[in-house]
């Protein structure tokens, strides 16, 4: 997905991909994006036996995005 993304992104505005991670990078509050084995982890935590009193929730995972 930031893949498709950042091509968009970079066709629309002429920076390069380097430009554009840097941008994207310096918007998220711990300055780096999400690694996948990240991501991967809640959604293996969303799929276990280990949440089985999780209901109707809505977990971001998005470095302190949305908390700006």
């Amino acid at each position: 997905m930031l893949e498709k993304a950042k091509r968009s992104f970079m066709s629309a505005t002429g920076l390069s991909g380097k430009e554009v991670m840097n941008m994207l990078e310096e918007a998220q509050p711990i300055k780096r994006i999400a690694r996948p084995d990240e991501i991967a982890k809640l959604a293996c935590y969303l799929l276990s036996d280990d949440n089985s009193f999780m209901t109707g929730s809505l977990v971001p995972i998005d470095g302190g995005y949305t908390c700006q």
